[in-house]
């Protein structure tokens, strides 16, 4: 027995039904994407073909793979001759998607400077990198162009500075009022009447006597009892 009978009585026993017939059409059916360089595509048609029983001839498969390129492509390849080989198919078509590259990047008039990044997640925004614009400064400075008299003009010998000058009124910085009790707590104890909200400078009620040591009132001298005599036994 032949290699060749070999293989065709393996396939046979083993291949399931219709598998020639079917990949024969996913072959037909299979066209290059919209974003699949054409390299990729075409090591993928080559896969499909090595899989067939009896591959197609190297003529049969390159018509396919210019057939079933995207539309682009097809109409770049249209002006080379149709017995270009693969290896010659696969150099125009890089040489067309590397021109394809440079037309994306090309900006009318003059170069933006702002070309795709590679790693556009890594790159920082505008308010990390502290871009805060023309207006912002403007805003910030009190500083705004329609300030400026269009009819005012500038004697001879001045710059435009002394308009910049002259126009240039920065609002007052506001600070916020001080007054008498503002950095000091609410909940206040007036030690006269016992009450909330009010100091014994600020009470109203009758001024009451309380023991200049322990607090305890009402009381007649300065201290009371009790603070009085412990006062006397510490001076003996």
């Amino acid at each position: 027995m032949s290699w060749d009978h070999f293989c065709q009585i393996f396939l046979k026993t083993f291949l399931p039904p219709f598998f020639l017939r079917d990949l024969e059409t996913e072959i037909d059916e299979r066209r290059q994407g919209s974003t699949e360089s054409f390299q990729i595509y075409v090591s993928k048609l080559l896969e499909l073909f090595d899989r067939l029983p009896e591959p197609f001839p190297l003529s049969k498969q390159i018509q396919i793979i210019r057939g079933n390129a995207r539309p682009a492509v097809q109409n770049y390849l249209s002006v080379f001759p149709q017995n270009s080989t693969l290896n010659q198919v696969i150099d125009l078509c890089d040489n067309f998607e590397a021109t394809e590259v440079s037309v994306s990047r090309y900006v009318s008039g003059t170069n933006s400077g702002q070309k795709p990044l590679l790693e556009p997640e890594m790159a920082a925004s505008r308010s990390q990198r502290g871009f805060r614009g023309v207006n912002a400064v403007e805003t910030d400075t009190g500083f705004n162009k329609s300030n400026q008299n269009p009819k005012e003009k500038n004697p001879k010998g001045t710059s435009n500075n002394l308009n910049v000058t002259r126009n240039f009124n920065p609002s007052p910085r506001q600070d916020p009022v001080k007054t008498k009790h503002s950095a000091e707590p609410r909940n206040l104890t007036c030690f006269n009447c016992l009450e909330k909200d009010h100091r014994i400078t600020d009470c109203k009620k009758p001024m009451m006597k309380f023991c200049e040591v322990c607090g305890r009132r009402p009381i007649v001298g300065s201290r009371c009892d009790s603070c009085h005599e412990l006062g006397d036994s510490s001076e003996n």
